[in-house]
């Protein structure tokens, strides 16, 4: 077996510990740190993250992560774990709980992403026209309902600026949606490309067809020697009569 190949194990049964666990014991064999960081990782996946007895198992896994290649934890691990700093864009808004998730404040109108994630978006209402984070995503099950409420987003306003490649794998590493991106020949995420504006929104012009002219006026020759040959037959007419 190789790195690859139980990557590739995990990649075919992404919801069983027990392959990640095998996976740690495979690397603790060798000596590779990265062991202790799965096992725990699996360990918070399956049980109390979120509850107390989580508390130092994160906090382990806060001082294991940042030696960690982000390729990697993005195709091994399955707990959120924010290392990073996070980006802080102008266009964040204000109302926002400080932490790596926000809105640009332009969510508002259908309520959709609120419904996702009911407990960490502000409701809209009568006195709130815009939709914020209230509390930050700590848990998974907590970042998969604000993964749901940014895909659900129909103007893309609610973002991911940190920096955690579980997270970012989870939102598809797609910069619609995330301001920091997994990159192929990069051990570490990358700031995400400026988004671009949108393309102006012009219907094409039809196709310009020459007109011909129109047809050149003739005289109505035919009505005009009609009216000749009848003024001559009257005037015949006349002159006969007078005889």
């Amino acid at each position: 077996m190789t790195d690859d190949d139980w990557l590739a194990a995990i990649a075919a049964a992404p919801d069983d510990p027990l392959v990640r666990l095998a996976y740690a014991d495979w690397l603790d064999d060798r000596g590779d740190p990265r062991g202790e960081l799965l096992r725990l990782d699996a360990e918070l996946a399956g049980g109390p993250d979120g509850e107390p007895a989580a508390e130092p198992l994160r906090a382990r896994l806060v001082e294991l992560v940042p030696a960690a290649d982000a390729r990697w934890r993005a195709a091994s691990c399955r707990v959120p774990i924010e290392t990073g700093v996070p980006a802080d864009p102008a266009r964040r808004f204000p109302l926002n709980a400080a932490g790596p998730w926000y809105t640009c404040g332009d969510c508002m109108a259908c309520g959709a992403p609120e419904a996702e994630a009911a407990d960490l978006l502000a409701a809209l209402g009568p006195e709130n026209s815009r939709t914020y984070f209230t509390r930050q995503p700590v848990t998974r099950a907590e970042v998969e309902r604000a993964c749901d409420a940014a895909r659900i987003c129909c103007v893309e306003d609610v973002r991911y600026g940190g920096t955690d490649p579980v997270v970012i794998q989870m939102l598809g590493n797609d910069p619609l949606y995330c301001d920091h991106l997994i990159q192929d020949d990069s051990p570490t995420v990358q700031p995400a490309p400026p988004p671009q504006p949108p393309e102006a929104f012009d219907l094409p012009l039809p196709p310009v067809v020459a007109t011909p002219p129109p047809p050149e006026r003739q005289p109505p020759w035919g009505l005009i020697g009609l009216g000749l040959v009848t003024a001559a037959r009257l005037i015949y007419s006349a002159v006969r009569q007078d005889r």
